[in-house]
């Protein structure tokens, strides 16, 4: 069946349609004429036979024309016996095609007899060849076919954004915020509720190819299968942004994580990873999903991220310039000589002008023909991408005027050019008329500083990520994994155990050799070379410095001895056995140190992740995670991503390390973890970043 049913049918029929102005099944009917609904609408009320000038029936069987879409009103029970009569009309006349259950008490409810129903009823519609959108949903409104099912909102003005939204109050809340002063222009919104049959996939994959949406704003809560989602949303990201607003940052990881890499890798950051990689841009509250899709539907994506500021207020401006400065993302565009010279020609001594670099200061000495003729100069400016402009309440300004003379200055110059415009106007309630003037005319305007530029951020991010979408692996399905581990009725590897399988891999390990006695250690560690590291080895022993079983740093055979008795001390204490193994590794002087890890989530599947190593990696928490297959694009974006990639870049007269060969050693634990179906869990940590090369010098795998 063509979702087209759900957005644009032919007819509906309103199950529960009523008189009473204050019931959802009278404030649907009213918003459909409100809209402009071409299609025949259908209420059914067993109490009724009219309804402003609509005829009436008892039951969805009584329709004696065709019916397309069903939107159901009435109590859940009564839901599942109108999904019967739905089913027998099917049988009947074969014209059924969607039913938008926005009744509630279904799954939602968490209850056994919750649950039942919806089976019943997604059983029933399904097996009649009826697709069901819901329950517990406000179903959809489609501005371009007139169609809508939500009892909350009429009319609205069509335009390019798109919603999908596990909650309809949240999308519906975000228009009514958007009304007053023309923020959007709606094509869509998709309220899928419980998700019983038709679900969050279909949805995006639908809104990707619509010719009316622009940009896509998703709320999500949850979802079965969310590599599914990120690879269908991917997809959808190299032509259309979509804007992600995930419910449950809070961290989740489980506090029985045997691998420091499962600590880190909580539900939420597995989320943030998938997004990364997938080109969606995701928020953080709800002000900044409402606000980054208002400037996506009014403004092109950013070119770059160089950024030119004009204010006439200083302190509003400067804030503009540190908010940008801190993020580290955007930086303030270098003006030619030529457009320094024509701005200062314009402006009065008073003004600042590039100083810093990308920042115009007009004063109070300013005009609304001033701000056209400066923005028309940024706007040329080959090395300017964007332009945010921060303004506020003037005694000197009309803000029509001042609407019309920015507005008048992109259209002359910015659009044909591809310029973003951003406007910040500050103590906005003061200038009403200022903000509907922008609005109406294509050009988004904010409260505050912080959160322009953090919008746009997210624009130039999504700018620079969509060139590389086309070419990253797939993300599903993925291929068939080996199933046995090495060793059987074990939960974690001897670090000895991990190494071999490592290797196989091409993965760099620093020289061992396993002994039982201190003789042949010693032999071993002559034949390594002082200095060498001594660690004892039991499968009881997880955490190795925590038990005092670990000696670094260890410079000759007498040292050796005095530590390995010491060694073996504190495993007895620890556990109540000595080691059952000693490992004895060449010392890789101190430096920088670097975790390389990855777990096999339940939902998300084999995630990759990398950050700044050693004891202090779950206190620090710098770590960036992607989900296997790995490109290696990502892989060299996770490394910039983490404050580690600055000591690898030579941070502080610091030697520079091989970052090529970590992006290498990323990819060979991506094909690890793709192959090695058994690993459940793997830390490298530490690895030695060198100047040429790395070094693993520790190594935990936990078996599936």
């Amino acid at each position: 069946m063509s979702m087209q049913s759900f957005f644009n049918p032919k007819s509906v029929a309103i199950i529960g349609a009523s008189r009473d102005p204050n019931r959802p099944g009278n404030t649907i009917l009213k918003n459909l004429k409100s809209m402009g609904y071409r299609g025949r609408v259908f209420p059914v009320n067993p109490n009724l036979t009219e309804i402003d000038g609509l005829q009436c029936y008892p039951d969805v069987l009584s329709i004696d024309e065709d019916v397309e879409n069903v939107v159901i009103l009435v109590s859940a029970d009564r839901a599942v016996r109108v999904a019967e009569e739905i089913a027998e009309r099917r049988k009947r006349r074969n014209d059924v095609k969607a039913v938008i259950c926005i009744s509630g008490g279904f799954s939602e409810l968490n209850t056994s007899e919750g649950r039942e129903r919806e089976r019943r009823l997604v059983e029933t519609l399904k097996g009649s060849g009826v697709r069901l959108m819901g329950p517990n949903c406000v179903g959809v409104i489609d501005c371009y076919s007139r169609f809508t099912t939500n009892f909350d909102l009429g009319d609205y003005p069509t335009g390019g954004i798109s919603l999908v939204s596990q909650s309809g109050a949240l999308a519906t809340a975000f228009l009514f915020w958007a009304r007053p002063f023309n923020r959007i222009g709606l094509s869509k919104l998709v309220s899928i509720g419980n998700m019983a049959d038709v679900d969050m996939v279909e949805c995006i994959e639908y809104l990707g190819n619509d010719p009316t949406t622009d940009v896509i704003g998703v709320y999500l809560e949850g979802y079965r299968d969310p590599r599914k989602l990120f690879e269908t949303m991917r997809n959808v990201s190299s032509e259309k942004p979509i804007v992600l607003l995930k419910a449950g940052r809070s961290e989740i990881g489980s506090s029985a994580a045997l691998s420091h890499t499962a600590s880190l890798t909580g539900l939420d950051a597995l989320y943030d990873a998938a997004s990364k990689q997938c080109g969606v841009i995701r928020v953080k509250d709800v002000l900044e999903w409402y606000e980054t899709l208002h400037a996506i539907g009014k403004q092109p994506i950013p070119q770059g991220n160089r950024v030119a500021v004009l204010t006439h207020i200083g302190g509003p401006g400067t804030l503009t310039v540190d908010r940008i400065g801190i993020g580290r993302v955007l930086r303030m565009a270098a003006i030619s000589d030529r457009g320094k010279s024509a701005i200062r020609s314009m402006v009065a001594p008073t003004a600042t002008v590039c100083s810093p670099d990308g920042y115009i200061d007009l004063t109070a000495s300013h005009t609304e023909e001033l701000h056209y003729k400066v923005l028309k100069v940024l706007f040329e400016e080959e090395g300017v991408d964007s332009v945010i402009q921060v303004v506020g309440h003037s005694m000197f300004l009309s803000q029509t005027l001042m609407a019309d003379r920015i507005s008048t200055a992109f259209e002359e110059v910015g659009r044909a050019n591809r310029k973003t415009f951003l406007n910040v106007v500050a103590f906005d309630e003061s200038l009403p008329e200022f903000k509907l003037g922008l609005e109406n005319r294509g050009l988004p305007e904010f409260p505050t500083p912080e959160i322009a530029v953090t919008v746009l951020e997210y624009m130039y991010w999504y700018a620079n990520k969509r060139k590389r979408l086309a070419s990253a692996p797939r993300l599903t399905p993925l291929p068939p994994a080996r199933s046995e581990p090495p060793v059987l009725g074990r939960e974690v590897l001897l670090e000895s155990e991990a190494y071999p399988i490592l290797k196989r891999y091409g993965i760099s390990v620093a020289d061992y050799r396993i002994e039982t006695n201190y003789d042949e250690l010693e032999d071993a560690a002559e034949e390594i070379g002082f200095p060498v590291v001594l660690k004892a080895q039991h499968q009881r022993l997880i955490h190795k410095t925590d038990a005092g079983a670990v000696a670094l740093n260890i410079s000759d055979a007498s040292e050796l001895r005095e530590r390995f008795h010491e060694v073996t001390e504190n495993v007895i204490r620890h556990i109540g056995e000595p080691p059952s193994s000693y490992l004895v590794q060449k010392m890789i002087k101190p430096g920088a140190e670097v975790i390389v890890g990855a777990v096999h989530d339940d939902s998300f599947g084999p995630v990759i992740s990398f950050g700044s190593g050693g004891v202090l990696v779950e206190l620090l928490k710098d770590v960036s995670s992607r989900l296997i297959p790995l490109s290696e694009d990502e892989a060299a974006e996770m490394i910039q991503e983490t404050f580690a990639s600055r000591l690898l870049s030579g941070f502080r007269g610091e030697e520079p390390k091989d970052i090529n060969a970590l992006v290498e050693l990323l990819l060979k634990v991506s094909e690890m973890m793709l192959k090695e179906g058994w690993i459940k869990e793997l830390d490298l940590n530490p690895v030695k970043p060198l100047r040429k090369g790395y070094a693993v010098v520790d190594a935990r795998i936990v078996l599936r």
